[in-house]
């Protein structure tokens, strides 16, 4: 569902499995944004966001949780998108972390 709105935003769109298949998309790859799933088969979402910001700290991460009580202590995201995600809010948020 996220994909289907992305790309009615205009965005190319990479898709991961899993966490560590979003790690290595990241390793060989350049994203102007990572929408990061918290509840990841292998790793979880802050798993993966820590070892992709070793190879790429500026890269612009946004966690989606359907837990709205997350706690992003060190700081790994740009933003949270609780689920369910919604059209305007998905613009919003790209809008906000990119421009």
């Amino acid at each position: 569902l996220v994909k289907a709105m992305l790309e009615n935003l205009g965005c190319n769109v990479s898709l991961a499995d899993n966490g560590l298949q979003g790690v290595q998309l990241c390793k060989d790859n350049t994203f102007d944004l990572v929408l990061m799933d918290i509840n990841l088969p292998d790793i979880n979402g802050f798993e993966a966001t820590e070892q992709i910001k070793i190879n790429k700290p500026n890269q612009t991460v946004v966690a989606l949780t359907a837990d709205v009580f997350v706690d992003d202590k060190d700081s790994l995201f740009a933003l949270k998108l609780t689920k369910p995600i919604t059209f305007s809010g998905l613009s919003e948020a790209i809008t906000q972390v990119l421009c």
